[in-house]
Protein backbone atom coordinates (compact mmCIF):
# COMPACT_ATOMS: atom_id res chain seq x y z
CA UNK A 1 0.00 0.00 0.00
CA UNK A 2 2.65 2.55 0.83
CA UNK A 3 5.13 3.29 3.55
CA UNK A 4 4.85 0.86 6.47
CA UNK A 5 5.55 2.14 9.89
CA UNK A 6 5.29 -0.69 11.78
CA UNK A 7 3.61 -0.32 15.54
CA UNK A 8 4.90 1.78 17.85
CA UNK A 9 6.83 3.74 15.61
CA UNK A 10 6.21 7.67 15.62
CA UNK A 11 5.46 9.23 12.98
CA UNK A 12 6.73 12.28 12.03
CA UNK A 13 5.48 16.15 12.76
CA UNK A 14 4.99 17.13 9.13
CA UNK A 15 2.55 13.83 8.47
CA UNK A 16 0.57 14.77 11.93
CA UNK A 17 -0.11 18.10 10.70
CA UNK A 18 -0.79 16.91 7.13
CA UNK A 19 -2.83 14.01 8.57
CA UNK A 20 -5.16 16.87 10.57
CA UNK A 21 -4.99 19.60 7.73
CA UNK A 22 -6.43 16.67 5.20
CA UNK A 23 -8.80 15.02 7.48
CA UNK A 24 -10.46 18.50 8.64
CA UNK A 25 -13.90 18.97 6.59
CA UNK A 26 -13.71 21.11 4.03
CA UNK A 27 -16.08 25.08 3.95
CA UNK A 28 -18.60 22.62 1.66
CA UNK A 29 -19.43 20.64 4.58
CA UNK A 30 -17.43 17.65 2.67
CA UNK A 31 -14.20 15.85 3.76
CA UNK A 32 -12.16 13.42 2.10
CA UNK A 33 -12.54 9.63 2.55
CA UNK A 34 -10.11 7.75 4.67
CA UNK A 35 -9.29 5.86 1.37
CA UNK A 36 -8.65 8.99 -0.91
CA UNK A 37 -6.35 10.17 2.64
CA UNK A 38 -4.08 7.01 2.46
CA UNK A 39 -3.37 7.45 -1.32
CA UNK A 40 -2.54 11.59 -0.90
CA UNK A 41 -0.31 10.24 2.17
CA UNK A 42 0.88 7.09 0.13
CA UNK A 43 -0.42 5.04 3.51
CA UNK A 44 -2.89 2.63 3.66
CA UNK A 45 -6.56 3.86 4.97
CA UNK A 46 -6.06 1.42 8.31
CA UNK A 47 -3.17 3.51 9.28
CA UNK A 48 -4.63 7.02 8.55
CA UNK A 49 -7.78 5.75 10.93
CA UNK A 50 -5.49 4.15 13.55
CA UNK A 51 -3.34 7.80 13.67
CA UNK A 52 -6.52 9.26 13.45
CA UNK A 53 -8.05 7.83 16.76
CA UNK A 54 -4.34 8.11 18.45
CA UNK A 55 -4.55 11.95 17.78
CA UNK A 56 -7.86 12.16 19.59
CA UNK A 57 -8.88 13.41 15.61
CA UNK A 58 -12.84 14.10 15.51
CA UNK A 59 -14.97 11.12 14.34
CA UNK A 60 -15.93 10.66 10.91
CA UNK A 61 -19.88 10.18 10.25
CA UNK A 62 -20.54 7.27 8.54
CA UNK A 63 -20.09 6.60 4.58
CA UNK A 64 -22.86 4.64 4.15
CA UNK A 65 -26.00 6.30 3.31
CA UNK A 66 -29.56 5.64 3.79
CA UNK A 67 -32.77 6.11 2.47
CA UNK A 68 -34.46 8.94 4.67
CA UNK A 69 -36.88 7.67 7.49
CA UNK A 70 -34.91 3.86 7.02
CA UNK A 71 -34.37 2.35 10.00
CA UNK A 72 -30.76 1.10 10.60
CA UNK A 73 -29.89 -2.32 9.94
CA UNK A 74 -31.04 -4.69 13.44
CA UNK A 75 -27.82 -5.74 15.11
CA UNK A 76 -26.96 -9.15 15.61
CA UNK A 77 -28.62 -10.84 18.79
CA UNK A 78 -25.35 -10.76 21.65
CA UNK A 79 -25.08 -14.34 23.37
CA UNK A 80 -25.64 -14.10 27.42
CA UNK A 81 -22.77 -14.78 29.18
CA UNK A 82 -22.35 -18.33 30.62
CA UNK A 83 -22.93 -18.79 34.33
CA UNK A 84 -19.81 -17.94 36.72
CA UNK A 85 -17.91 -21.40 37.32
CA UNK A 86 -17.69 -22.44 41.23
CA UNK A 87 -14.37 -20.98 43.08
CA UNK A 88 -11.78 -23.98 42.59
CA UNK A 89 -10.62 -24.93 46.35
CA UNK A 90 -7.49 -23.30 47.78
CA UNK A 91 -4.41 -24.85 47.96
CA UNK A 92 -4.77 -23.80 52.04
CA UNK A 93 -8.22 -26.06 52.32
CA UNK A 94 -6.15 -29.22 53.43
CA UNK A 95 -8.02 -32.37 52.01
CA UNK A 96 -10.38 -34.52 54.01
CA UNK A 97 -9.11 -37.91 55.20
CA UNK A 98 -10.34 -40.30 53.50
CA UNK A 99 -11.94 -43.14 55.30
CA UNK A 100 -10.83 -46.36 55.39
CA UNK A 101 -11.08 -48.11 51.36
CA UNK A 102 -11.95 -51.26 51.27
CA UNK A 103 -10.58 -52.91 47.37
CA UNK A 104 -13.17 -56.13 46.00
CA UNK A 105 -10.91 -57.66 43.58
CA UNK A 106 -13.08 -58.04 40.52
CA UNK A 107 -12.88 -61.36 37.89
CA UNK A 108 -11.74 -60.16 34.72
CA UNK A 109 -14.56 -60.55 32.36
CA UNK A 110 -14.03 -63.14 29.77
CA UNK A 111 -13.10 -61.56 26.60
CA UNK A 112 -14.47 -63.39 23.67
CA UNK A 113 -12.03 -64.36 20.82
CA UNK A 114 -13.46 -62.62 17.60
CA UNK A 115 -12.41 -64.05 14.65
CA UNK A 116 -9.18 -62.40 12.65
CA UNK A 117 -10.32 -61.32 9.21
CA UNK A 118 -7.28 -60.62 7.37
CA UNK A 119 -7.76 -58.53 4.03
CA UNK A 120 -7.51 -60.21 0.56
CA UNK A 121 -3.85 -60.47 -0.74
CA UNK A 122 -2.92 -57.68 -3.14
CA UNK A 123 -4.01 -58.81 -7.01
CA UNK A 124 -0.35 -58.93 -8.62
CA UNK A 125 0.39 -59.01 -12.07
CA UNK A 126 1.39 -62.49 -13.27
CA UNK A 127 5.23 -62.60 -13.68
CA UNK A 128 6.38 -63.07 -16.97
CA UNK A 129 9.08 -65.76 -17.66
CA UNK A 130 12.28 -64.76 -18.18
CA UNK A 131 12.71 -66.45 -21.79
CA UNK A 132 9.65 -64.97 -23.21
CA UNK A 133 8.56 -61.79 -24.92
CA UNK A 134 7.19 -59.22 -23.26
CA UNK A 135 6.40 -56.58 -26.20
CA UNK A 136 2.73 -55.57 -25.46
CA UNK A 137 0.26 -56.23 -28.62
CA UNK A 138 -3.11 -54.28 -28.18
CA UNK A 139 -4.60 -51.85 -25.39
CA UNK A 140 -4.11 -52.98 -22.07
CA UNK A 141 -7.41 -53.95 -20.36
CA UNK A 142 -9.01 -54.85 -23.98
CA UNK A 143 -10.09 -58.38 -24.26
CA UNK A 144 -7.84 -58.83 -27.02
CA UNK A 145 -4.82 -57.49 -24.98
CA UNK A 146 -1.99 -59.77 -25.26
CA UNK A 147 2.63 -60.35 -24.97
CA UNK A 148 4.28 -61.23 -28.11
CA UNK A 149 5.38 -64.71 -26.23
CA UNK A 150 8.50 -64.60 -28.25
CA UNK A 151 11.70 -66.02 -27.73
CA UNK A 152 13.34 -63.18 -25.80
CA UNK A 153 16.80 -62.24 -26.15
CA UNK A 154 19.28 -63.18 -23.43
CA UNK A 155 19.15 -60.69 -20.60
CA UNK A 156 16.65 -58.66 -22.11
CA UNK A 157 13.16 -58.51 -22.33
CA UNK A 158 12.28 -58.90 -25.90
CA UNK A 159 12.89 -60.91 -28.90
CA UNK A 160 14.97 -59.68 -31.61
CA UNK A 161 11.88 -57.86 -33.50
CA UNK A 162 11.09 -55.78 -30.59
CA UNK A 163 14.68 -55.27 -29.30
CA UNK A 164 15.18 -53.74 -32.77
CA UNK A 165 12.21 -51.15 -31.73
CA UNK A 166 12.94 -50.54 -28.34
CA UNK A 167 16.50 -50.03 -28.50
CA UNK A 168 16.99 -47.10 -30.96
CA UNK A 169 20.15 -45.22 -31.76
CA UNK A 170 19.51 -42.00 -32.65
CA UNK A 171 22.33 -40.39 -34.85
CA UNK A 172 22.24 -37.27 -35.79
CA UNK A 173 23.14 -36.28 -39.57
CA UNK A 174 23.01 -32.79 -40.49
CA UNK A 175 19.22 -32.29 -38.62
CA UNK A 176 18.16 -35.82 -39.41
CA UNK A 177 17.90 -38.74 -37.53
CA UNK A 178 18.89 -42.80 -38.60
CA UNK A 179 16.99 -45.35 -36.54
CA UNK A 180 18.78 -48.48 -36.13
CA UNK A 181 19.73 -50.75 -33.65
CA UNK A 182 21.46 -49.32 -30.52
CA UNK A 183 25.30 -49.64 -30.20
CA UNK A 184 26.45 -53.28 -28.72
CA UNK A 185 23.31 -54.73 -29.99
CA UNK A 186 23.69 -58.37 -30.98
CA UNK A 187 21.25 -60.01 -32.18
Amino acid sequence: MGNYRGRGVPWPADQKTKLERLWAVREDGKALSTNEIGRRMNLSKNAIVGQSHRMGLERRPSPIKRAEGAAPAPRKAIRPAPPPLPPLASVADPVPPVAACVVVPVAPLPVPAAPVILPPPPVLPRPRPSSKCCWPIGEPGARDFRFCDGVAEPSRPYCTDHCQRAYVKHVPTGGVFQFGPAPGFVP
